[in-house]
């Protein structure tokens, strides 16, 4: 049973430890920090590649659809990023409203 859960990613299971809290000392906080910076990193560059197309477009290097699509990719990360922000600010309100 363990075996099938581990192939489908899922490694939580009646306070078992995942592989990877198991190799290192950081925690799921650290990973998700970790994986966030990693996302605006990303967000950011892909922005800058929009800003650059733009330029480029202006100076007529680029064509309207390859810069079409910078845009789009830049406005969709930015987003998703949103939206993970956004849930992970509702799951801390919701943690806040809980009585222990």
């Amino acid at each position: 049973m363990t075996e099938f859960i581990s192939n489908i990613g899922i490694h939580k299971v009646a306070g078992m430890p995942s592989p990877r809290e198991q190799r290192t000392e950081a925690g799921p906080v650290d990973d998700f920090g970790k994986a966030m910076k990693k996302a605006i990193r990303n967000v950011d560059q892909l922005e800058r590649q929009a800003n650059r197309s733009i330029a480029g477009l202006m100076q007529g290097e680029n064509e309207v659809h390859e810069t079409m699509i910078a845009l789009q990719k830049a406005d969709l990360s930015m987003r998703t990023l949103l939206a993970v922000r956004n849930k992970v600010i509702d799951a801390y309100h919701e943690i806040m409203r809980m009585h222990f």
